[in-house]
């Protein structure tokens, strides 16, 4: 399991590293309560990196059961 800062603002902010992270990954999660992103990033982020990227709620970050069980 590998956490990765999505930068601010957009897909643009994300560094190399958080980028090869993602598409390295088998299942991609994004929370966007704590800071929002431009409307569309994360749909140009998934495409940038080929990977579906499923987005979650402050509930299934603090909680954690669902994400702890996928990895």
């Amino acid at each position: 399991m590998t956490l990765v800062g999505l930068g601010l603002h957009d897909e643009n902010g994300i560094s190399l590293e958080g980028m090869r992270c993602i598409e390295n990954a088998d299942l991609v999660f994004a929370e966007e309560y704590t800071s929002a992103l431009a409307k569309g990033s994360l749909d140009r982020l998934s495409k940038k990196t080929g990977k579906s990227i499923e987005t979650v709620d402050r509930d299934a970050i603090e909680d954690a059961t669902r994400i702890l069980e996928k990895a």
